[in-house]
């Protein structure tokens, strides 16, 4: 679907042959909707969103969003503050006296940004003996959560991504107001956005209508590829490519603009470094565009949102395949759209590395506690492994990075 909005109808007409250009018929596939001033302008599914019945993905096709649910919460989180029901630097036992216990103050604002030091949920789960085939629900998760003791290092010391803080932050919005997680997301956005087709999924085991379903290729064979660990405000909200377009249209509006320009100020460590991360946002300069933008993913589900704010321009992406990597449809969709506005650094960064090159960025990294991946140079690309199976990270291009 297309729409004329001052982008070229020619440049909308590539677009196809980009989202093609990562898809094989009969597997997996994509959804995707480019906004432009408050429009969606280009809109396209493309795959199958349940292989045992060979059903398509549509626009009404129910994916879910993994980490993208992060900024829903923060917006919640800065929302209420507004209202003067709660500050984002008080500290976090005032609303969850369960961790009254922890050696240090940990501020709202530290759980939406990753600097509360934490440990992780997975991490957790992970030592109570969960494994694969196991499940847990939010309210597990959350209770699991009240339990901690101890944090990995001084809140504000460091930025360590992970979901712990989120779980706990939607756990303090859902007692201040009173009611579940998921009916004050359904009240005070979904409905008033006209998200129709938007939930928030607390149990893993919940039957979502439309849904797709999450695989990944094995040995040359697509299989099953479900989560097990289902937590509310850093995950667990499912929808369209059609509704998460109107949130990206939101973003765009300018009643919201003092709530999203709250959620994107830059983190400050106690060291004074500065993360570009704020409240479930980050941002960065992309050849001369600043833009916003989050991305999520959890067994074979991939979503990303990106937001160019000086163009009104907004690409949402999402996926059911756990080898698809929504981020270079993304980026190539800006350089396709917005070529004239941008701008090569002043020192041009080498793209394209020999397999040799890329050795010095072999050996096993810490993603974040509990979680390590193997890096290997194969073929001038990088690669990671995990579950025994070779995964192409596209490190080619972003190969510094890992300096």
């Amino acid at each position: 679907m297309f729409a004329q909005n001052d982008i070229e109808e020619k440049q909308l007409d590539k677009l196809d042959s980009i989202v093609n250009s990562y898809y094989q018929p009969g597997t997996p596939g994509i959804a995707m909707a480019i906004i432009k001033k408050g429009k969606v302008v280009y809109s396209n599914q493309i795959g199958i969103a349940n292989m045992e019945h060979g059903i398509p993905i549509t626009d009404s096709t129910v994916f879910h969003i993994a980490s993208v649910s992060k900024q829903f919460t923060a917006f919640l989180a800065v929302s209420l503050e507004k209202e003067g029901k709660l500050l984002l630097e008080d500290d976090l036992s005032q609303y969850l006296p369960e961790l009254k216990q922890l050696p240090y103050k940990i501020t709202l604002r530290q759980l939406a940004n990753h600097t509360h030091g934490l440990p992780n949920l997975f991490e957790l789960a992970r030592l109570r003996g969960i494994g694969i085939e196991d499940r847990m629900t939010h309210r597990e998760v959350v209770q699991m959560l009240l339990s901690i003791k101890k944090v990995n290092f001084k809140p504000g010391n460091k930025y360590e991504y992970n979901n712990t803080g989120y779980v706990l932050l939607a756990e303090i919005i859902e007692r201040i107001i009173g009611e579940p997680f998921q009916e004050i997301l359904k009240n005070r956005i979904f409905s008033p956005l006209g998200m129709t087709h938007s939930i928030a999924v607390d149990d893993p085991s919940l039957i979502v209508k439309n849904k797709a379903y999450s695989y990944r290729l094995n040995n040359g064979q697509y299989e099953n590829h479900a989560f097990n660990v289902m937590a509310n405000g850093s995950s667990g909200i499912s929808t369209t490519i059609n509704d998460l377009s109107k949130w990206a249209i939101d973003f765009q509006h300018p009643e919201d603009q003092d709530i999203f320009q709250e959620m994107q100020q830059s983190t400050a460590l106690n060291s004074g470094k500065i993360v570009q991360y704020g409240l479930g946002l980050e941002f960065k300069n992309y050849k001369g565009l600043e833009v916003v933008f989050h991305g999520g993913g959890d067994a074979g589900f991939r979503s990303y949102i990106l937001h160019v704010p000086k163009h009104k321009l907004s690409i949402v992406l999402l996926g059911n395949n756990n080898d698809f990597a929504p981020l270079k449809i993304v980026y190539k969709t800006v350089d396709l759209l917005l070529k004239k506005y941008q701008k090569e650094p002043l020192e041009s960064k080498k793209i394209n590395y020999t397999t040799q090159e890329l050795k010095r960025f072999e050996g096993i990294y810490k993603m974040f506690p509990g979680t390590y991946f193997n890096i290997i140079a194969e073929n001038d690309t990088l690669y990671f492994w995990t579950c025994n199976k070779k995964s192409d990270i596209f490190f080619k291009t972003y190969a510094t990075f890992l300096n």
